[in-house]
């Protein structure tokens, strides 16, 4: 599989159980590897920050470019997946099992200040109503 950057600044390349992340502008590769089975599928995100590794265990490893990282899990595929795509603030996969996923990513890029105000405008609650209190006393 093999996947490039909008940019052209990142090549993401692998094999079954390898990932090379390739940064043409600086020259650097990075070696990785998938958690959970082989590679089957890569896609990397426009802006160059997220490579999607899609695997033949029906997840989908979303990885942050700058480090590596695994970020989040994507599941819902029964079968390998076959394809992903990046599209408008949304990963596009597909899978044996003939099913077509759209995983909004919004959660998964967004600064935790911006998930926990989202929350408290969708919820009208804040930390500290639900945060347990500071003390709690021991039972007697």
């Amino acid at each position: 599989a093999v996947a490039a950057s909008a940019d052209g600044r990142w090549v993401a390349t692998a094999g079954p159980r390898a990932i090379a992340l390739d940064d043409l502008a600086g020259g650097a590769r990075r070696a990785l590897a998938p958690e959970r089975g082989d590679v089957v599928a890569l896609a990397v995100a426009a802006d160059g920050r997220w490579l999607a590794v899609g695997t033949s265990t029906g997840e989908i490893e979303l990885r942050a470019v700058a480090d590596g990282a695994v970020r989040a899990r994507l599941r819902g595929h029964h079968h390998r997946v076959t394809s992903v795509q990046f599209v408008a603030g949304a990963l596009i996969s597909t899978s044996g099992d003939g099913t077509l996923l759209r995983f909004q990513l919004d959660a998964v890029t967004a600064a935790p200040a911006a998930l926990v105000a989202a929350a408290t405008a969708r919820w009208q609650l804040t930390l500290a109503d639900v945060a347990p209190p500071a003390e709690v006393p021991s039972p007697r």
